[in-house]
Protein backbone atom coordinates (compact mmCIF):
# COMPACT_ATOMS: atom_id res chain seq x y z
CA UNK A 1 0.00 0.00 0.00
CA UNK A 2 2.82 2.42 0.83
CA UNK A 3 4.48 1.67 -2.49
CA UNK A 4 1.19 2.12 -4.35
CA UNK A 5 0.68 5.53 -2.69
CA UNK A 6 4.39 6.39 -3.12
CA UNK A 7 4.86 7.08 0.58
CA UNK A 8 7.42 4.40 1.50
CA UNK A 9 9.70 6.82 3.34
CA UNK A 10 6.95 8.63 5.28
CA UNK A 11 5.34 8.41 8.68
CA UNK A 12 1.63 7.86 8.08
CA UNK A 13 -1.25 9.43 9.98
CA UNK A 14 -4.65 7.92 9.09
CA UNK A 15 -8.14 9.30 9.66
CA UNK A 16 -11.36 7.61 8.58
CA UNK A 17 -14.55 9.60 9.05
CA UNK A 18 -17.34 11.04 6.95
CA UNK A 19 -16.70 14.57 5.76
CA UNK A 20 -19.55 15.99 7.84
CA UNK A 21 -19.51 18.78 10.47
CA UNK A 22 -19.52 16.66 13.64
CA UNK A 23 -16.52 14.62 12.52
CA UNK A 24 -14.18 17.65 12.40
CA UNK A 25 -11.88 16.52 9.57
CA UNK A 26 -10.75 20.16 9.36
CA UNK A 27 -9.06 19.74 12.74
CA UNK A 28 -6.88 16.97 11.30
CA UNK A 29 -6.02 19.10 8.27
CA UNK A 30 -5.09 22.07 10.47
CA UNK A 31 -3.04 19.73 12.68
CA UNK A 32 -1.35 18.41 9.53
CA UNK A 33 -0.29 21.94 8.66
CA UNK A 34 1.30 22.35 12.10
CA UNK A 35 3.06 18.98 11.94
CA UNK A 36 4.38 19.63 8.44
CA UNK A 37 5.95 22.91 9.58
CA UNK A 38 8.21 20.82 11.82
CA UNK A 39 8.63 17.65 9.76
CA UNK A 40 8.48 16.93 6.05
CA UNK A 41 8.47 13.14 6.44
CA UNK A 42 4.80 12.78 7.41
CA UNK A 43 1.81 12.10 5.18
CA UNK A 44 -1.85 12.25 6.14
CA UNK A 45 -4.32 9.75 4.68
CA UNK A 46 -7.94 10.80 5.02
CA UNK A 47 -10.60 8.24 4.15
CA UNK A 48 -14.28 8.94 3.75
CA UNK A 49 -16.70 10.95 1.70
CA UNK A 50 -19.37 13.52 2.48
CA UNK A 51 -20.69 17.00 1.90
CA UNK A 52 -17.61 18.79 3.27
CA UNK A 53 -15.02 16.90 1.24
CA UNK A 54 -14.55 19.73 -1.31
CA UNK A 55 -14.19 22.19 1.58
CA UNK A 56 -11.54 19.98 3.21
CA UNK A 57 -9.62 19.56 -0.05
CA UNK A 58 -9.70 23.34 -0.53
CA UNK A 59 -8.50 23.88 3.05
CA UNK A 60 -5.50 21.59 2.46
CA UNK A 61 -4.74 23.52 -0.72
CA UNK A 62 -5.04 26.92 1.03
CA UNK A 63 -2.68 25.73 3.77
CA UNK A 64 -0.20 24.60 1.11
CA UNK A 65 -0.17 20.96 2.23
CA UNK A 66 -2.01 19.23 -0.63
CA UNK A 67 1.10 17.19 -1.49
CA UNK A 68 1.13 15.69 2.02
CA UNK A 69 -2.61 15.10 2.50
CA UNK A 70 -4.15 12.29 0.45
CA UNK A 71 -7.94 12.18 0.28
CA UNK A 72 -8.80 8.53 -0.31
CA UNK A 73 -12.56 8.83 -0.63
CA UNK A 74 -14.77 5.99 0.51
CA UNK A 75 -12.68 2.91 1.27
CA UNK A 76 -14.25 -0.54 0.77
CA UNK A 77 -14.45 -2.35 4.11
CA UNK A 78 -12.28 -5.26 2.92
CA UNK A 79 -9.43 -2.81 2.12
CA UNK A 80 -9.45 -1.06 5.52
CA UNK A 81 -6.93 -3.44 7.12
CA UNK A 82 -4.35 -2.31 4.54
CA UNK A 83 -4.71 1.31 5.63
CA UNK A 84 -4.64 0.50 9.33
CA UNK A 85 -1.53 -1.60 8.79
CA UNK A 86 0.46 1.16 7.04
CA UNK A 87 -0.37 3.93 9.49
CA UNK A 88 1.78 4.90 12.43
CA UNK A 89 -0.94 6.93 14.16
CA UNK A 90 -4.72 6.90 13.89
CA UNK A 91 -6.67 10.11 14.59
CA UNK A 92 -10.40 10.24 15.36
CA UNK A 93 -11.37 13.94 15.60
CA UNK A 94 -15.13 13.29 16.02
CA UNK A 95 -16.98 15.39 18.56
CA UNK A 96 -18.82 12.29 19.69
CA UNK A 97 -20.28 9.02 18.53
CA UNK A 98 -22.11 6.12 20.10
CA UNK A 99 -19.26 3.68 19.64
CA UNK A 100 -16.04 4.52 17.83
CA UNK A 101 -15.80 1.48 15.58
CA UNK A 102 -12.90 2.95 13.57
CA UNK A 103 -11.08 3.67 16.82
CA UNK A 104 -11.58 0.07 17.93
CA UNK A 105 -10.42 -1.18 14.52
CA UNK A 106 -7.26 0.93 14.72
CA UNK A 107 -6.62 -0.38 18.23
CA UNK A 108 -7.18 -3.97 17.04
CA UNK A 109 -4.54 -3.25 14.39
CA UNK A 110 -2.07 -2.30 17.13
CA UNK A 111 -2.00 1.42 16.39
CA UNK A 112 -1.85 4.27 18.91
CA UNK A 113 -4.94 6.46 18.74
CA UNK A 114 -5.54 10.17 19.19
CA UNK A 115 -9.18 10.96 19.91
CA UNK A 116 -11.34 13.73 21.31
CA UNK A 117 -12.42 13.71 24.97
CA UNK A 118 -16.06 12.93 24.22
CA UNK A 119 -18.45 10.01 24.57
CA UNK A 120 -17.52 7.06 22.42
CA UNK A 121 -13.80 7.74 22.46
CA UNK A 122 -13.42 8.03 26.22
CA UNK A 123 -14.78 4.49 26.52
CA UNK A 124 -11.96 3.17 24.32
CA UNK A 125 -8.92 5.40 24.62
CA UNK A 126 -7.04 5.43 27.91
CA UNK A 127 -4.94 8.58 27.90
CA UNK A 128 -1.21 7.80 27.82
CA UNK A 129 -1.97 4.04 27.76
CA UNK A 130 -3.16 3.23 24.24
CA UNK A 131 -3.11 6.75 22.85
CA UNK A 132 -4.07 10.27 23.76
CA UNK A 133 -7.28 12.15 24.44
CA UNK A 134 -7.37 15.77 23.31
CA UNK A 135 -9.80 18.64 23.77
CA UNK A 136 -12.52 19.08 21.14
CA UNK A 137 -11.67 21.41 18.26
CA UNK A 138 -7.98 21.43 19.12
CA UNK A 139 -5.74 20.98 16.07
CA UNK A 140 -2.79 22.19 18.17
CA UNK A 141 -3.18 19.32 20.64
CA UNK A 142 -3.68 16.81 17.83
CA UNK A 143 -0.47 18.03 16.17
CA UNK A 144 1.44 17.92 19.46
CA UNK A 145 0.39 14.30 20.08
CA UNK A 146 1.14 13.22 16.49
CA UNK A 147 4.63 14.66 16.79
CA UNK A 148 5.16 13.01 20.18
CA UNK A 149 4.15 9.59 18.83
CA UNK A 150 6.40 9.93 15.77
CA UNK A 151 9.33 11.07 17.91
CA UNK A 152 8.83 8.29 20.48
CA UNK A 153 8.41 5.16 18.31
CA UNK A 154 9.01 2.67 21.13
CA UNK A 155 6.34 4.30 23.29
CA UNK A 156 4.00 4.52 20.31
CA UNK A 157 4.48 0.82 19.61
CA UNK A 158 3.76 -0.02 23.26
CA UNK A 159 0.60 2.10 23.16
CA UNK A 160 -0.49 0.23 20.04
CA UNK A 161 0.10 -3.12 21.75
CA UNK A 162 -1.84 -1.88 24.79
CA UNK A 163 -4.73 -0.91 22.52
CA UNK A 164 -4.76 -4.32 20.87
CA UNK A 165 -4.84 -5.99 24.28
CA UNK A 166 -7.77 -3.81 25.37
CA UNK A 167 -9.74 -4.75 22.25
CA UNK A 168 -8.95 -8.43 22.72
CA UNK A 169 -10.11 -8.32 26.34
CA UNK A 170 -13.27 -6.27 25.79
CA UNK A 171 -14.47 -7.39 22.39
CA UNK A 172 -13.35 -10.98 21.83
CA UNK A 173 -16.39 -12.84 20.49
CA UNK A 174 -15.74 -16.01 22.51
CA UNK A 175 -15.40 -14.05 25.75
CA UNK A 176 -18.57 -12.10 25.02
CA UNK A 177 -20.50 -15.31 24.29
CA UNK A 178 -19.22 -16.83 27.54
CA UNK A 179 -20.33 -13.71 29.43
CA UNK A 180 -23.82 -13.82 27.86
CA UNK A 181 -24.15 -17.49 28.86
CA UNK A 182 -23.07 -16.57 32.43
CA UNK A 183 -25.77 -13.89 32.60
CA UNK A 184 -28.45 -16.30 31.32
CA UNK A 185 -27.37 -18.99 33.80
CA UNK A 186 -27.47 -16.46 36.63
CA UNK A 187 -30.96 -15.29 35.66
CA UNK A 188 -32.22 -18.89 35.32
CA UNK A 189 -30.71 -19.92 38.68
CA UNK A 190 -32.55 -17.04 40.39
CA UNK A 191 -35.82 -18.02 38.73
CA UNK A 192 -36.31 -14.59 37.22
Amino acid sequence: MKRKLQIEDKHVVFTLKAHEPRYRIEDVIKAASLVLKRRNDVVFLIGGSGSLKPFHENLASKLGISNSVIFLGKIPYQKLPCFYSVCDVFVNPALGEGFGIVTAEAMASGKPVIAVKRYGSIDLVLDHVNGFLVDPRSPEQIAEKILWLIEHPDDAKQMGMNGRKIVEERFDVEKRIDRIIEVYEEVISKGI
